[in-house]
């Protein structure tokens, strides 16, 4: 699970959630501004919507959104034939379109996760890597982080079945559920591994894309998803 929180003024908060691989541990990270609050343009950018269309957490895949910057979540989890035995998997995850901010930190909450760094940034004064936690300063708009670690997240449920759990998805603010676009792709070796199932099934909107060696899965949505990916052992005879 991942909470990404901003405190915006003594009597109300701001919830931005964004649940990225999660494995039943609880938060993978949390993203808590120390100071500053950021702007509520984009909510308030909603003159259209009556208090009835407001998402309430139900499930609804949407067209992509091309008109305002929507937060961006992008992950690349890399399974390996090592990865079969100690469920470590390897991760490189993009965040953009951060909301600005002056001060934030990126607090990850994996049950094992190892060699954490940076690997690049846009639109942010400093950032640095403090054990498990990213401080960052400065936040300006349409800000992006990106970060690559370990995190031991591959699970297997039985002799020949392994289950890589994401979620749940949403994006929050008060008590309605806004637009958010999530990207993941999952590698995997072909010869080890079948890809046998996800969930929620492919639809339009919910986009899943095989290839040899690779899933790939876009959205965009509303309320709260919880994907789930199935894999067994692949058949070499």
């Amino acid at each position: 699970m991942t909470i990404y929180s901003f405190t915006m003024r003594p009597v109300k908060t701001l919830f931005l959630c964004i649940f990225l691989v999660a494995f039943n541990i609880g938060p993978v990270y949390a993203v808590v501004p120390t100071e500053q609050t950021p702007g509520e343009d984009w909510f308030n950018d909603n003159s259209d919507l009556s208090i009835e269309d407001v998402n309430e957490g139900e499930l609804e895949f949407i067209a992509p959104i091309t008109d305002k910057s929507i937060l961006h979540s992008g992950a690349v989890l890399s399974i390996t034939k090592k990865s079969l035995a100690t469920g470590w998997v390897g991760l490189d995850q993009c965040y953009r379109n951060l909301d600005p901010v002056g001060k934030m930190d990126v607090v990850h909450y994996y049950k094992n996760i190892k060699q954490l760094k940076i690997t690049s940034s846009g639109n942010i004064g400093g950032a640095k890597v403090d054990g498990q936690t990213i401080q960052l300063e400065d936040v300006s708009a349409s800000a992006h982080i990106c970060v690559q670690a370990e995190v031991q997240i591959l699970e297997k449920t039985s002799q020949d079945t392994f289950v890589v759990s994401n979620g749940p998805y949403y994006r929050r603010f008060l008590d309605g559920f806004y637009p958010y676009h999530v990207t993941l792709i999952i590698s995997y070796p072909a010869d080890k591994l079948k890809y046998t199932r996800i969930s929620p099934s492919p639809q339009p909107l919910f986009e899943v894309i095989q290839e040899p060696g690779k899933l790939l899965v876009d959205t965009w949505f509303e309320g709260i998803l919880q994907i789930d990916i199935k894999f067994s052992g692949a058949d070499t005879k």
